[in-house]
């Protein structure tokens, strides 16, 4: 195989070597859109690819779904937990005030 590749590149070097030698370099444009559309494989790929694309619209929606859920369950997890956290806080807080005023002598 790479015999062959180095035979193949030995030959298209020394024939564009000989061209530039002779001046005639010619250069084509082809357009790939044009060949591509005359292809008959090229419907069958599109209509795969739209098939393809159309499952894949269908799994990131799922994942997007799926993905939402869970960030509501965590969102209102953490502000379950955030109340009563503040409820602990101002409870010890007032705890701590009262005993306070009882060293104070004030109750």
């Amino acid at each position: 195989m790479l015999k062959k590749f180095l035979i193949a590149t030995a030959l298209v070097f020394s024939v564009t070597l000989g061209a530039m030698a002779q001046g005639d370099i010619k250069i084509a444009y082809v357009i790939t859109d044009d060949v591509f559309a005359k292809m008959p494989e090229v419907s069958d790929y599109e209509s795969s690819l739209a098939t393809l694309n159309e499952s894949y619209k269908k799994e990131l929606s799922g994942m997007q779904d799926e993905y939402n859920k869970k960030y509501n369950e965590v969102f209102s997890e953490y502000e379950a937990n955030t109340k009563l956290l503040v409820e602990e806080q101002l409870r010890a807080q007032v705890r701590d005030f009262i005993e306070w005023l009882q060293g104070q002598g004030i109750i």
